[in-house]
């Protein structure tokens, strides 16, 4: 796997529950002015507004069970990150 250059733009991230693809954030990235990016883009170093808001909540995780979380960044062209460290909830 090549690591993620974010220099690219990031596009989103890979939400993972229990070694199993959930979700991708954004489900539909937006790219006005080429690739799709998590952000619109500007010209400057100020994110525009609407800020994309980073809250996920796993319609599938059953009441009382205990589920491993990780998540994975990719940028515009595609390239994923390593697997972030493990997250088991409740």
């Amino acid at each position: 796997m090549r690591e993620t250059d974010f220099e690219s733009g990031l596009a989103g991230f890979i939400l993972e529950q229990d070694d199993a693809e959930i979700a991708r954030l954004p489900q539909k990235p937006e790219g006005p002015f080429g690739r799709p990016l998590l952000q619109r883009m500007s010209n400057h170093d100020t994110p525009e507004k609407p800020l994309p808001q980073m809250r996920f909540t796993d319609p599938t995780a059953r009441p009382g069970a205990r589920h491993r979380y990780r998540i994975r960044a990719v940028n515009s062209v595609g390239l994923e990150s390593k697997p972030s460290r493990t997250a088991v909830a409740p």
